[in-house]
């Protein structure tokens, strides 16, 4: 299934976009804490804060490992003719 090599190149590159854009958002979110007034209420701004960059560090991380994988690593099916078709090339 040729398919699914396509789809787990695209998954590193995905796994970045959003990793990157959750940490950006996360960034944001930290400064707009510091225009509510109060301490009680910049506590939720904290907790979205931690959970929004730790989901991109953890999504960053995922695609750093999926990176690191050479196309020898992947899980690859072939059909019988293929796998006819590479002996006959090989020899």
């Amino acid at each position: 299934m040729g398919g699914q090599v396509a789809g787990g190149a695209m998954d590193t590159q995905q796994l970045q976009t959003i990793g990157i854009t959750s940490v950006v958002i996360a960034g944001f979110i930290l400064v707009l804490t510091f225009i509510v007034p109060g301490a009680h209420s910049k506590i939720p701004f904290l907790f979205i804060t931690a959970f929004t960059g730790s989901v991109g560090g953890a999504f960053l991380i995922a695609a750093r490992k999926l990176a690191g994988k050479g196309p020898a690593e992947t899980v690859q099916d072939a059909t019988d003719s293929e796998a006819i078709e590479f002996t006959r090339t090989k020899s």
